[in-house]
């Protein structure tokens, strides 16, 4: 409905756990999706992707392995981690 607002529109009623789920995804910038990957491959939102995702948190994935294994690792510039909510968290490197 905006730049930074997203609303959603429920055709069931009475599913209490459906806005928690979308609560859960992960938003995407519009400019990564329409950017292209490692290849020079165009992204496609309809399509399914291993492809580590843009992120902003005060962690990345480093590396994974589908259905086994992800390793994360702390983002050191984290445009957060002074914020007095922040100190103290986030301290592991992996």
């Amino acid at each position: 409905i905006s730049d930074r607002e997203v609303e959603f529109h429920f055709n069931q009623k009475g599913n209490r756990e459906l806005p928690k789920i979308m609560g859960d995804l992960a938003v995407l910038p519009k400019h990564w999706w329409e950017g292209t990957d490692a290849s020079g491959k165009k992204r496609d939102v309809t399509k399914p992707t291993l492809e580590i995702p843009l992120g902003s948190a005060a962690y990345k994935i480093a590396s994974f392995k589908p259905g086994s294994e992800i390793v994360w690792q702390r983002v050191p510039d984290y445009w957060a981690a002074k914020l007095p909510v922040k100190i103290g968290r986030e301290n592991f490197d992996t």
